[in-house]
């Protein structure tokens, strides 16, 4: 069977069979959420490292409410050109959830998205196959995605091996990125690009996996249990509180910052709000810093778009000035970064001198010529020993 054919039979057609057990990937349905709790709570032990939350119990995290907002979060971002698969193990007819394997979101700055998975009580095969096509379905489906990234802490060695074990390449070290097995911890950020080489490669591994394809009766989508129907429900409530608080909440106040170049020429930094910052220099509109925060790796990057004529010194003061204030801020992020052309020595050195750190090879950012970046960071809060 052809590695397109292998992918049309999982993800539109049925199940296949690897290793002696029948699988297939779907989108999730409402119907998911009790197999989706029963197996989080039986595999604790291997899942909670990685996928624990610090607002609430593993338990709690894995309530009806919760499997409603993972639910509509996939459908959401399948609509958004994303791609959210359950891993569903089907024996003697009886589907049962073993899995999630999703590449989703856009990074503002560089259009890439971000790889989630976990899988268990599955082959090794059966993971690496799941992982796979859910890549090229990906890549496929939505061109525009240049690369995805996949974090693993460093500390997880068997994540590690399996992204290397995909073709992935790893780009740099993310300190202090995110929780693991409850502590901060460094992240291993690796990459794989949206290249017909890179899709060719998923191809021909497919095809060396033994997947056969599995002629069972199509499984009718039963009806959601009547708790999770209820929990839709709540979930329903919740946002629309969630919606109401946030309109009313006063949003922060930005103070105007202000610094000077080498050759004397004023830099004026003016919050625009919505995350943005107009610059001007020497009383000249200049363009602007966007400032993107992540809640989940508590990242705050800021992204110039300057005009042309903007020149570098300039442009440096502006940049690490913000860069350094957003940071301080009593809200500020865990993590402040500044994704800088390898070229520019001047903002580099400006952010050095406010104690940011080369983290390594960053992403392009979209529209830039695939011009080479390093990650400068600066952390905040306690630091991973």
């Amino acid at each position: 069977m052809s590695s397109k054919s292998i992918l049309r039979s999982v993800v539109d057609l049925g199940p296949v069979t690897i290793g002696g057990v029948t699988v297939l990937l779907r989108p999730p349905r409402l119907a998911d959420g009790p197999s989706w709790r029963e197996t989080a709570l039986a595999f604790t032990e291997r899942l909670s490292p990685a996928f624990n939350r610090d607002d609430m119990d593993w338990e709690s995290a894995h309530s009806p409410v919760i499997w409603v907002d993972t639910w509509r979060s996939a459908l959401a971002d399948a609509r958004a050109g994303g791609v959210s698969y359950l891993l569903v193990r089907i024996d003697d007819g009886v589907e049962r959830v073993v899995g999630h394997f999703s590449m989703t979101g856009r990074d503002p700055r560089t259009g890439g998205a971000e790889i989630s998975s976990w899988a268990v009580d599955v082959p090794s095969a059966v993971s690496g196959w799941a992982q796979l096509v859910t890549v090229l379905a990906a890549f496929e489906g939505n061109p525009a995605i240049p690369h995805a990234l996949a974090p693993v802490a460093v500390s997880n060695v068997r994540a590690n091996r399996f992204c290397e074990s995909m073709g992935w390449a790893q780009l740099q070290t993310r300190r202090a990125l995110r929780k693991y097995d409850g502590q901060i911890s460094d992240h291993n950020m690796w990459v794989l690009a949206n290249t017909a080489e890179y899709r060719d490669w998923v191809r021909q591994r497919l095809t060396e996996i033994p997947a056969t394809r599995t002629l069972l009766a199509p499984t009718v989508s039963r009806r959601p249990d009547a708790g999770y129907l209820a929990a839709w429900a709540r979930f329903a409530a919740i946002r629309v509180r969630q919606r109401i608080s946030a309109t009313l909440r006063p949003a922060p106040t930005e103070s105007s910052l202000e610094t000077s170049t080498t050759n004397g020429e004023v830099v004026h930094i003016a919050p625009a709000g919505r995350g943005q910052f107009r610059v001007a220099v020497a009383e000249r509109t200049a363009g602007s810093i966007d400032v993107y925060t992540d809640v989940g790796t508590s990242t705050t990057e800021l992204v110039p778009r300057f005009e042309p004529w903007v020149s570098r010194d300039a442009g440096a003061c502006a940049l690490s000035a913000l860069a350094s204030h957003v940071a301080a801020r009593p809200d500020g992020s865990r993590r402040t970064v500044v994704a800088v052309s390898g070229a520019d020595g001047t903002l580099a050195d400006q952010l050095a001198r406010r104690g940011f750190v080369d983290e390594g090879e960053a992403p392009a950012t979209l529209g830039d010529g695939g011009t080479a970046r390093r990650m400068w960071t600066l952390l905040a809060g306690p630091l991973p020993k």
